[in-house]
Formats: C-alpha cells, structure tokens, sequence
C-alpha cells in the first residue's frame, strides 16, 4: 500500500478563512499511485474517478472513455498527494482538534467552551473545503472553495429573536394548555434566549451553545 506524505494548511479558526497562523498537518495518501478522471473542457472542473491502479498498465486496463464535453486526466499521486487524496478518499489523516474557552459559564459555573474535531476516519479536505470544487487548468490544479460556515451571524441572531418570542407567546397560552411545570421551562427557555446576546456579544454563533427546546403544545 501506498503511503505518501504531504501536508494540508488548517486555517487559524475552524470555518474562517484565515491561514495567517501557519497551521499545517502531515496527511498521507494511501491509494494506488495512478488516478484517471474525467475533466470538464468548458471549465476545467475534475469530475469522478474513472480508474485507478498502482502502474500505468493497470490503470489501462479497462478502456474508458471520456463523456462528451470532457477529456481525460491521469494523475500520478506520488506528483500530486493532495489532489489525489482530496478527489479519492484514500487518506490517513491525524489533525488535532480545535478547542476554544468562550470565556462564559454555564449554569453550573463550569467554563464553557468550544471544540470542533477533525474527522480521523473520514477526509479532513471535505472539512476545509468544498467537495467536487477542483479544477485544473493550463496544467495546474486550483484549490477547491473554502468550506465557510452556512448560516450567518445575521441569520443566527435573526433565529434568536424568533425564539425569544415564540417562548413568549406559548407562555402566554397559560395553565390551560400547559402544566406549570411545563411553564416553568418555558419560563427558563425565554430567560436563557433573550440573555444570549448579553452573555456572548460578538462571540461567533456556531460556538454559542444553544439551549434545548422545552415541549411545545399544538
């Protein structure tokens, strides 16, 4: 089997496209050396995997041919690891994970704090960045789209205030529809959501733990 280094850049932050820091990880491709995929001619997009084999031989030894408005590509991944493992999946990969003190306590007065983990069985490329986004062109390969986060801060806030008053309409229904019990989380529900803004300001929103959803009656 195949075990050939290269290394990936991590950006500073999860989901920020920042790589000022200089983060790297050693990642080694670990499938046959020889790759041949189909490429679009409008824009160099690399498409799927057509064959794969350890020499030239065995990559040709079923004939392929390339669907109309493309053309076929062989990549050797002893010249192109990266690309190699990014389009295959056959990667061995190690990257720590990323954890962050929020600076915050939960109501327990424990510290809070945000971890994101790199996946050691799966492909830490598809983390960073887009899938089926790699092009080559003039003879070169260009990086796939960074992978930022799909919601925005707007949208996220935009969320909260929906729940704020969601909570304050559902309690408004009363004893009649709820228990006080009942009540009564939805009471804590409202006091945790309106208090976000105050307890996190700028904090980014994928790292604000968002409370669970207390019953909410038709």
């Amino acid at each position: 089997m195949n075990r050939i280094p290269f290394t990936i850049e991590l950006p500073n932050q999860p989901y920020l496209n920042d790589f000022s820091e200089g983060l790297t990880a050693t990642c080694y491709y670990t499938g046959p050396r020889f790759l041949k995929v189909q490429v679009r001619e409008s824009d160099g997009l690399v498409l799927e995997i057509d064959a794969e084999g350890e020499t030239l031989v065995d990559l040709n030894s079923t004939l392929k041919f390339a669907r109309e408005g493309n053309y076929m590509l062989t990549i050797d991944a002893r010249e192109h690891p990266w690309e190699a493992a990014y389009l295959s999946n056959h990667i061995e990969s190690s990257v720590d994970n990323y954890t962050e003190e929020l600076g915050t306590t939960d109501a327990d007065g424990n510290p809070e704090s945000w971890e994101y983990s790199y996946s050691q069985e799966g492909n830490p490329l598809h983390q960073i960045y887009y899938i089926n986004d790699i092009f080559y062109k003039d003879g070169a390969f260009t990086r796939p789209t960074f992978r930022a986060h799909q919601h925005s801060q707007e949208k996220f806030w935009e969320t909260v205030q929906d729940h704020i008053e969601m909570a304050h309409k559902e309690i408004a229904r009363g004893i009649t529809v709820y228990s006080e019990k009942e009540l009564q989380d939805l009471e804590n529900y409202k006091n945790v959501v309106e208090n976000l803004s105050a307890k996190y300001g700028d904090t980014l929103h994928w790292k604000i733990p968002f409370p669970d959803i207390p019953v909410i009656k038709p």
